[in-house]
């Protein structure tokens, strides 16, 4: 989430002017500062929607490269301005927010308006778990705006019991009060939802190079130039470099795979429906499951997330920008997914390992942006065949040929097996064989599958290519 409205101390203005006089820590700081100030500067005026008066910003803000080394110091130094932002914060500043901060995460449900007013007054009361809620929304809020990835939840969790602690004479050592203070934490609310009648899937080339056996730590160049301008020999390279954040403790994956890939897209389209409090048990509904996800599943799913939360892509599209003027300049740093893991509350039951998606994916905005993407009917997700990993390549890249055909009418409608082969990583191998005796039966029912829901028309199927039959008919 990016901050449009910073305040500036004159000192800050002067270091601004002459950039090549600070270091990028220094100007790091400083635009955190400025940020840090804004937010203090309407912490009292309660009754702001703060979403949309902060708003997401724009996807190719200035970034500012940070090394290895550099990133702890700039930790360090947000972690010290976090304590400064609980320094400023009074036992008033708590009180007024209270008074007037949203209750919408209150489970009001089946309540009379009498009942409704009576639980609304408790929360609003000034006391040392209403404190704990209060200092929890505010940090949460920072750690959002002002850089999430540089703090955890649970150095943030500790610095408000502490606050907590402070503010209300409550004794540290004293586990009773602080177990308390831990039960009465706000909990964020996961939304029941209706399967909606489609969902968005990009179509922009980065969204599935990312997800496609793509290196680690080595910027890669992504060909993002027309068929007719590369014949010219104009060029119009996107560079891409992919990296994981290390976590003490925590073991993920540092392979991005088709799994990941539909557990993204899952994310992103459940955000579009306004729920960014989720269970793994939606996720997997939206990767096109009609059943509740077994054990394991629900396990992979939260592994997933630990990876996409931990991959970060950085992406600059100056050279495609220079030669397509249409499309904005990228210079972009983020994770894939802003998510964590979290307990959340869904009715009166507690969920303890739900997702809070923090904000939309990055890259699907700018797919959207672009109009890159594009609207697939949800039954088109219900593969009629176990969706193992060979399986959901086979879909994904089906889906992306049959939209981009559907698009275009002028896209050829014929895809050749060896093309399919080659993407979907069935080579000449053992297993490779196997898995190519196997694909003519896999395509007939998916295919089948597409053309009984009315997403093509027909199909044709011979030992070297399909082609697809689309009605032009809107």
């Amino acid at each position: 989430m990016i901050i449009n409205k910073l305040i500036f101390s004159e000192e800050e203005k002067e270091q601004l002017k002459n950039p090549a006089k600070s270091s990028a820590i220094d100007i790091e700081l400083i635009n955190f500062k400025a940020k840090k100030r804004y937010m203090l500067s309407f912490i009292k005026d309660l009754d702001i929607d703060y979403r949309s008066q902060i708003g997401y910003g724009k996807y190719s803000a200035p970034f500012i490269k940070i090394s290895g080394s550099d990133k702890e110091n700039v930790k360090q130094a947000i972690f010290s301005d976090v304590h400064e932002i609980l320094s400023n914060i009074t036992k008033k500043d708590i009180e007024e927010y209270l008074k007037n901060s949203s209750v919408e995460w209150i489970n009001l449900s089946g309540k009379s308006e009498k009942e409704q007013k009576e639980i609304i007054k408790i929360f609003r009361q000034p006391n040392y778990q209403n404190c704990f809620r209060a200092l929890q929304q505010i940090l949460t809020l920072q750690s959002e705006t002002c850089g999430h990835y540089f703090l955890d939840s649970s150095e943030i969790w500790e610095l408000v019991k502490k606050k907590t602690a402070e503010l209300y004479e409550i004794p540290t050592d004293s586990p009773n009060e602080m177990e308390m203070l831990e039960e009465n934490a706000i909990l964020p609310i996961i939304q029941r939802m209706k399967t909606p009648e489609s969902v968005l899937y990009p179509l922009w080339k980065p969204t599935h190079e990312i997800f496609n056996n793509f290196p680690i730590g080595k910027t890669k160049k992504i060909n993002m130039e027309s068929e007719k301008d590369r014949r010219k020999g104009k060029t119009a390279n996107l560079l891409m470099l992919l990296n994981f954040d290390e976590l003490k403790g925590v073991q993920i994956s540092r392979t991005l795979t088709i799994y990941d890939k539909n557990v993204w897209n899952s994310c992103a389209n459940l955000v579009k429906c306004g729920c960014d409090v989720v269970t793994a048990a939606q996720i997997y509904k939206f990767m096109g499951h009609t059943s509740e996800p077994p054990t394991k599943e629900r396990k992979k799913i939260l592994e997933s997330i630990e990876t996409l939360s931990r991959a970060r892509v950085f992406i600059s599209n100056k050279e495609e920008h220079a030669l397509y003027e249409k499309y904005d300049e990228i210079v972009l740093d983020t994770p894939l997914l802003a998510a964590e893991i979290c307990k959340a509350q869904i009715g009166n039951d507690i969920v303890d390992e739900a997702v809070r998606i923090i904000e939309p994916p990055k890259l699907f905005a700018i797919a959207e942006q672009r109009g890159q993407i594009t609207t697939i009917p949800f039954e088109v997700l219900k593969s009629p065949i176990n969706k193992n990993d060979d399986v959901a390549m086979i879909t994904d890249y089906l889906m992306t040929r049959i939209s981009r055909m559907k698009n275009n009418k002028h896209i050829t409608r014929t895809i050749l097996l060896d093309t399919l082969c080659e993407n979907c990583k069935i080579d000449n191998s053992g297993s490779g064989r196997v898995k190519k005796h196997r694909l003519p039966d896999r395509l007939e029912r998916i295919l089948n599958h597409y053309k009984s829901i009315g997403w093509i028309t027909n199909y044709k199927l011979t030992d070297r290519e399909i082609e697809i039959i689309i009605s032009d008919k809107k």
